[in-house]
């Protein structure tokens, strides 16, 4: 997490006071998240569409029926990328070999990159591995005489059209993906994100002033993971005050993975609930969803001979699969060497207009995610986080 916070991080959710709800899934400091039970969730659901014909961010959606799908096509991806440059990774295994010693000093410094406790830790020894392994790198994948367009080409292909033109190929066939999608849900017509609107002003001798809620006392978590092989995954959530006093509400992922073969994923939504009459009365006025929110994420992708890609994800709007996910930054090394990729930003979202459904309502927040995967003799990890200030569900005209 961002934020500091006081000492009582997470005593409210043992203690089960009106601190983060553990709902479908275990919310965790450290260790694998495990569900408590089977769940199913689809985009369609979601995305319910209202009485004005928008789409909207409420539902009625029972969360016994709700599921956050972890599984991932990335993981397909990475193993037809691990075919692709196979004939590559066993020509630099033959010129490895040659040079035991160096070959054996290469390995031990993949792995300490990957053993290493902090994000700093790892950079550090990335930086060190860059510096010494570079030369020795270089000159026998110029030996090897890779033909890098043909394969770059081919890794393309693996990945769906819309995003191949986004990869940006480093040394090695090294490379990174970034995708920053449009917000959804669009506002009525599709064409632009909607702005964000000021809630009406009430008077202060008006019977019936606009309301203007909070989410964040009421907000809870649903996690869920995805395990194949060889790794670990970890997912944690709190809300409480920073060091200033103003509340605010959290959560992170993290996955390690290595091969010969392991792959990881973790994922975290928000959610808000209350009743329509309850906490807003039942009438024409609308409701829409405001929220401001920090995100941020970390990734590391270490080959000594094979192909490691690591993942993380934000949306301010849950989606069903990761690719549907507003902004992702991805990285692989296919064959050998290091990548790392370090990000933190503020993000603002606010839905389209919605009218009131009667009964139990849930509303969306913001996500986050990561994912990692490794093939061969090599290591990926990444960690993803996402939290909230100010998330407020207001009335309107």
């Amino acid at each position: 997490m961002k934020k500091i916070v006081y000492p009582l991080l997470f005593a409210a959710i043992v203690l089960g006071q009106t601190a983060c709800q553990k709902t479908a899934f275990k919310n965790e400091a450290a260790g694998s998240a495990g569900n408590e039970r089977s769940m199913a969730f689809s985009r369609k659901e979601l995305y319910k569409i209202d009485s004005t014909g928008s789409k909207t961010i409420f539902s009625n959606q029972s969360l016994d029926a709700m599921r956050i799908a972890a599984a991932s096509d990335q993981e397909a991806v990475v193993k037809k990328i691990s075919d692709i440059v196979a004939p590559v990774v066993a020509d630099l295994r033959k010129q490895m070999e040659a040079e035991p010693d160096i070959y054996k000093g290469y390995q031990v410094a993949i792995k300490a990159i990957a053993d290493a406790k902090t994000f700093d830790e790892k950079k550090s020894k990335a930086d060190y591995v860059s510096k010494a392994y570079y030369p020795f790198i270089k000159k026998i994948w110029e030996e090897a005489k890779v033909d890098e367009p043909y394969y770059q080409s081919k890794i393309r292909e693996v990945f769906p059209a819309s995003v191949r033109d986004m990869i940006r190929f480093d040394e090695f066939l090294r490379f990174q993906l970034i995708v920053q999608n449009p917000v959804q849900p669009y506002s009525p017509g599709g064409s632009s994100e909607p702005p964000v609107s000021t809630p009406p002003i009430s008077k202060p001798d008006d019977p019936n002033p606009f309301l203007c809620v909070s989410a964040i006392p009421t907000s809870f978590f649903l996690f869920d993971n995805y395990k194949s092989g060889i790794g670990t995954g970890s997912h944690r959530s709190d809300r409480n005050f920073t060091n200033t006093g103003s509340p605010y509400c959290g959560l992170d992922t993290k996955t390690d993975t290595q091969g010969p073969w392991g792959s990881r994923s973790e994922i975290g939504i928000t959610l808000d609930s209350f009743h329509i009459p309850g906490r807003f009365p039942l009438d024409s006025r609308r409701l829409q969803s405001t929220l401001v929110y920090d995100w941020g994420g970390t990734a590391y992708a270490t080959s000594v001979l094979g192909t490691s890609l690591a993942s993380y994800y934000e949306t301010p709007v849950f989606e069903d699969q990761l690719e549907h996910w507003r902004s992702s930054r991805t990285i692989c090394s296919p064959v050998t060497f290091v990548m790392f990729s370090m990000l933190n930003e503020d993000a603002t979202f606010t839905s389209p207009l919605s009218t009131k459904q009667a009964g139990k309502v849930l509303v969306f927040g913001y996500g986050a995610a990561n994912l990692s995967s490794a093939s061969g003799i090599a290591f990926a990890g990444a960690t993803s986080y996402a939290e909230t200030m100010n998330w407020k569900v207001c009335e309107m005209p």
